[in-house]
């Protein structure tokens, strides 16, 4: 039920983002405001970059962008390139949100790949919803400030739940004064985060997110990394009769610091008797004693929760003069995330991860905001001597003769290391000939990996590249047990037939 809501919410919003005229700034209209003004619903307001011949990035400046009630879309010139939106920065003036959206608008409305900075107020530095429920796309929400809650995206009553897809939310800062999550605040709402990177945002409670009586907020397929709580709860913290579902999301490197009450990553409270979180195939570092429920609320792990480093290629850190040094959140080879979300999730159509590939490339999706690529395989032909194999004949060796037909890829590109047999059986010699392979492996060995009985069965022979494609090949053998004949051996043997 959960996915098909937000099926239904992303189809509103690509039905909604039909144009019938689109506006550029500065060509068209000094400001985004002016342009908005000027739009009817299904019109685009599209910013050009602020980027300057010289390289001098030059912010558009504005405050209290608001949508006035309008299905209508707010992007960059191309929101799948990652420079554009680096460079398409709309800037606060210092005193107020970036962007409003407090005119019941819906998931029709639609800010797309902008860096969205420099807001600040008492509640919601970056996107204030009051009573809006937008769509928000491939977007950059970083270096915000509140003086209390929510200072990247903050949301208030059950009218505002926006939708988050393949976003970062960075460096926002929810301040001393009742400072409640530190990219999202949500009170009553029910917002959803997919696809998004949530990584070094601070605030007294909730360094990540703060969800307040959230109705059914969710978070799927997120990276939330490396927020710090002064207080309490680092990642998330769940007040009152909040039901927060989670899946396919990592949850590492978040920090309470020593003035924290609550030292947990996940906290839930609320006099309400029910489960505040569900959480399941997922990454949750230090679980289950990093996950607190306390009063009437309880948070529930499913057994595919890990706990296991996720292996980011390099993870991020705090400079020490308040500034934070984002990391490099993509997987490495080996990762315990790759293929471990859900079996049986089902991609949107067109849905894609935070680097806009498809969101599923291998056996099952990836935990996290990123998709590992699928390797290329190549394929090899394999022949596998004799192919005839005898459960009690002293045959001692088996050889698989390798040949790689590819324009990239030759034999002399193998790692010899890495070639094995139906995926666990090592060879006990490697050899390389012109343009073939050949792996040796030990007959009773071959024998200990296939299944009791006589019959054909498919040997699978399988390795990689230097530069770390596979590549895998197999051949079909026939495994038999030899039957011996004494009585007929003997009387060939009395008669002299065999001399």
């Amino acid at each position: 039920m959960k996915r098909m809501w937000l099926m239904i919410g992303m189809l509103v919003a690509v039905v909604g983002s039909a144009r019938s005229a689109e506006y550029y700034v500065p060509d068209d209209f000094a400001t985004i405001k002016e342009a908005i003004s000027a739009c009817v619903d299904n019109d685009t307001v599209i910013v050009r970059p602020t980027v300057d011949a010289e390289g001098v990035l030059t912010p558009h400046v504005e405050s209290e962008i608001a949508f006035l009630g309008k299905a209508i879309t707010v992007r960059s010139t191309d929101p799948d390139d990652p420079d554009v939106v680096a460079n398409t920065v709309v800037a606060g003036t210092g005193l107020g949100h970036v962007f409003a959206f407090a005119n019941s608008e819906g998931p029709g409305s639609v800010l797309k790949g902008l860096t969205i900075t420099n807001g600040f107020f008492f509640q919601g530095g970056g996107i204030w919803c009051a009573g809006g429920s937008p769509t928000i796309q491939q977007c950059v929400i970083a270096g915000n400030t509140s003086m209390g809650s929510g200072a990247g995206v903050y949301c208030e009553d059950a009218d505002s739940s926006p939708i988050l897809d393949r976003c970062v939310l960075m460096d926002n800062v929810a301040g001393s004064f009742n400072g409640f999550g530190g990219a999202v605040y949500a009170y009553g709402g029910s917002p959803v985060l997919r696809n998004c990177l949530i990584v070094g945002n601070v605030a007294q409670y909730g360094g990540a997110l703060y969800l307040q009586e959230a109705v059914e907020p969710v978070i799927e397929g997120c990276t939330i990394v490396d927020n710090v709580a002064t207080l309490g709860a680092s990642a998330v913290y769940c007040q009152g009769q909040t039901n927060l579902w989670v899946e396919n999301t990592i949850f590492w490197g978040n920090v309470c610091e020593p003035t924290a009450s609550v030292d947990a990553v996940i906290y839930a409270t609320g006099a309400v008797e029910g489960a505040s979180a569900w959480i399941d195939y997922s990454v949750v570092q230090g679980a289950p004693e990093s996950v607190v429920a306390a009063g009437e609320r309880a948070i529930l792990l499913g057994a595919a929760v890990l706990t296991d480093d996720p292996l980011f290629v390099q993870p991020g850190a705090f400079d020490g003069a308040g500034g934070f040094l984002p990391g490099d959140y993509h997987l490495q080879e080996g990762s315990p995330c790759i293929d471990a979300g859900n079996p049986d999730f089902a991609a949107y159509p067109g849905e894609a991860d935070l680097d806009g590939e498809a969101r599923v490339q291998g056996a099952a999706v990836d935990i996290g905001a990123d998709e590992t690529p699928a390797l290329e395989l190549v394929e090899a032909d394999v022949r596998v001597v004799p192919n005839q194999i005898y459960r009690n004949l002293p045959c001692r060796w088996i050889l698989c003769m390798v040949r790689i037909d590819h324009p990239e890829y030759g034999v002399r590109d193998i790692d010899r290391d890495s070639v094995v047999l139906n995926d666990t059986l090592r060879p006990v010699h490697v050899y390389t000939m012109r343009h073939i392979l050949i792996a040796r492996f030990e007959n009773k060995h071959v024998l200990n990996t296939l299944a009791a009985g006589d019959g054909e069965v498919n040997l699978t022979v399988s390795g990689r590249f230097k530069d770390n494609v596979a590549w895998a090949g197999e051949d079909q053998v026939e495994v038999k047990t030899f039957h011996w004949r004494w009585r007929h051996w003997m009387k060939n043997l009395r008669y002299g037939r065999w001399f």
